[in-house]
C-alpha cells in the first residue's frame, strides 16, 4: 500500500512540473508588432514575410488569447497646399490578413516604442504579468524601441529571433547585440512551441 502511495505522489509531482513546464509561456504577455499588410508586402522579401508570418502564427498558438496584444503602427504626413497645412494618416495600415487574430486587443501607436501607446501600458497594468515576450518587425527600430521601452519600464523583456525580421543580417546581429547587453534575452522558437521557455 506504501509503495502505491510513493507512485501516486511521485506522480501527481511529475504531472504538476509538466503543468509548470506547459504553462510558462501562458504567462507571459505576447506583442505582435507591426505585421501590416503595408510593411510585409514592401519592406519584405514574399519567402520572409511568408516565414515571419508562419512563427508568428505557431508562436500567437502557444499563448492564453486574452494575452497576446497586436500593435499597428500609423504613419501620419503633412500635406501642404495652397489652403494650407493638414495631416492625413497613410491608407493600407490593417494587419496582415494572414496573421491569426485570436482576440480584439489591436492597439495603435505613432512612435516607434510600442509602450508610447497608452492603452498598452494600461492592458499590460491590467494583466499583472510582468514578462513580456515581443515580435515583429522591424528588429532595428520598432522591436529595438519597444524592448527597451518594457525594460526601462521595469517589466522583464523576451524576443524570438525567428518571430523578428530585419532590414538586413547584419543589422538584426547588431540589435541582438545591444538587447543582450540591455539584459533583453532570447526565446528560441522551439523553447516556445515546447513551452518550456528557456532563454538566452
Amino acid at each position: 500500500m506504501k509503495r502505491i502511495i510513493s507512485l501516486a505522489v511521485l506522480l501527481l509531482m511529475g504531472l504538476n512540473t509538466f503543468s509548470q513546464i506547459q504553462n510558462t509561456n501562458r504567462n507571459k504577455i505576447l506583442i505582435v508588432l507591426d505585421i501590416q499588410k503595408q510593411f510585409t508586402t514592401t519592406t519584405l522579401s514574399d519567402s520572409s514575410a511568408n516565414s515571419l508570418i508562419a512563427s508568428t502564427n505557431l508562436i500567437i498558438n502557444q499563448f492564453k488569447p486574452e494575452n497576446v496584444v497586436y500593435i499597428q503602427s500609423i504613419a501620419r504626413v503633412l500635406n501642404v497646399s495652397l489652403k494650407g497645412f493638414r495631416v492625413d494618416t497613410l491608407p493600407d495600415l490593417e494587419l496582415d490578413q494572414r496573421l491569426n487574430i485570436v482576440n480584439k486587443n489591436i492597439i495603435t501607436k505613432n512612435k516607434a516604442d510600442a509602450f508610447s501607446a497608452e492603452n498598452l501600458n494600461k492592458f499590460i497594468e491590467k494583466s499583472g504579468l510582468k514578462d513580456i515576450v515581443v515580435i515583429g518587425l522591424m528588429a532595428e527600430h520598432c522591436v529595438k524601441a519597444t524592448l527597451l521601452g518594457g525594460k526601462k519600464k521595469g517589466y522583464s523583456m523576451y524576443y524570438v529571433p525567428e518571430a523578428i525580421a530585419a532590414k538586413t543580417p547584419k543589422g538584426k546581429i547588431k540589435t541582438e547585440n545591444k538587447l543582450l547587453k540591455a539584459n533583453v534575452k532570447s526565446i528560441p522558437l522551439n523553447n516556445i512551441l515546447n513551452s518550456n521557455g528557456t532563454e538566452k
